[in-house]
């Protein structure tokens, strides 16, 4: 339990699989939630998507490091209770966030009509202050953090949009899943490997056993260090008429950076899981911060299967012969 850096690592994580469901939406306001969310989570049309990160959010300006997100994760049972949750998550920040600074204790509050815990903390993130608000809620065995985050300085500026984002933020219709126990290692397991992905998947996703596998995340991932938060995950995206290869996804998806992307490298001769791949290596600005990323895209008849891989400039190469070994690994079940 003390590993779950919820709401930071979730924000810094990048480059899944993006979507919106079709409910009513409030006026002046837009939807930022992923199709696999349990949530509903709306900004004000005067903020800027970001959901083409991977995460439910938003952030209120290029660069202002005002950000607004929401991740759910799985417990696999009943029994933690939402103050345990919460103890666990603070003394996860204590051991790893640089500076970290608990501004206000958790207090009892409402999100979504649930009952849930609030709280305040400061932690420095690539040599800046950021100021936190986190609101964790329990349904069954799931728990769903909402996040607010900002310079120090202008975390107040922003506060009333935050508490519109609170009040039209609600639950979807959801089926409680109980996951089996997490397999690390199988017969097909390499030596020095562990499974990332569950048995429920398609695919075996192995990663080297000096990175830690977040047992609890919705999809396969990984991460070297929680002090860098350099980490690898696997997502999955739907042939569409007009997006059928990784080179068609990567095109369409860079659109969304605008600006603050620059492109590394591109390779279309890259094989993956026995089948023909897409790679991509870039340099992208989320919300004032600075990524170095790998992607690889794996074309299937009927999927597009996305490896990512992403850190900061000082550690990304320090990991990328890892990050290749498990490209070439990957393999799909027969």
């Amino acid at each position: 339990m003390k590993k779950i850096l919820v709401a930071l690592l979730t924000i810094l994580m990048l480059l899944s699989v993006v979507g919106c469901g079709s409910e009513k939406v409030p006026e002046g306001y837009m939807s930022v939630s992923r199709d696999n969310e349990i949530f509903n989570l709306y900004v004000p049309k005067t903020w800027q998507d970001n959901s083409a990160s991977g995460i439910s959010g938003a952030y209120y300006a290029q660069g202002s490091g005002i950000i607004v997100s929401a991740t759910t994760q799985k417990s696999g049972t009943t029994t933690v209770g939402l103050s345990q949750y919460v103890e666990a998550v603070l003394e996860s920040y204590a051991e790893t966030l640089a500076e970290f600074t608990l501004l206000s204790e958790a207090k009892e509050t409402t999100l979504g009509g649930s009952a849930a815990l609030t709280f305040e903390y400061s932690a420095k993130l690539t040599e800046k202050v950021t100021k936190f608000r986190s609101i964790i809620v329990k349904n069954e065995n799931t728990f769903t953090t909402l996040t607010y985050s900002a310079p120090e300085a202008e975390f107040e500026s922003m506060l009333t949009d935050f508490e519109g984002i609170v009040k039209y933020f609600s639950f979807r219709d959801f089926e409680v899943e109980t996951d089996e126990p997490f397999i690390y290692e199988d017969e097909y397991t390499p030596e020095g490997y562990q499974l990332a992905s569950r048995s429920k998947y398609e695919y075996r996703f192995f990663v080297p056993k000096t990175w830690k596998v977040d047992t609890w995340a919705d999809v396969p991932t990984a991460v070297y260090s929680y002090q860098n938060l350099s980490n690898v995950s696997l997502t999955s995206f739907a042939v569409t008429a007009e997006i059928k290869t990784g080179e068609q996804y990567w095109n369409a998806f860079a659109k969304n950076f605008g600006e603050g992307l620059t492109v590394r490298t591109t390779d279309d001769t890259v094989k993956m899981g026995g089948f023909d791949a897409y790679a991509v290596e870039f340099i992208s600005q989320i919300a004032g911060f600075e990524y170095y990323n790998k992607q690889v895209f794996i074309t299937t008849s009927n999927m597009i299967y996305i490896f990512t891989y992403t850190s900061d400039a000082e550690h990304y190469d320090l990991y990328l012969d890892d990050v290749n070994s498990m490209i070439e690994v990957f393999e799909f079940k027969k």
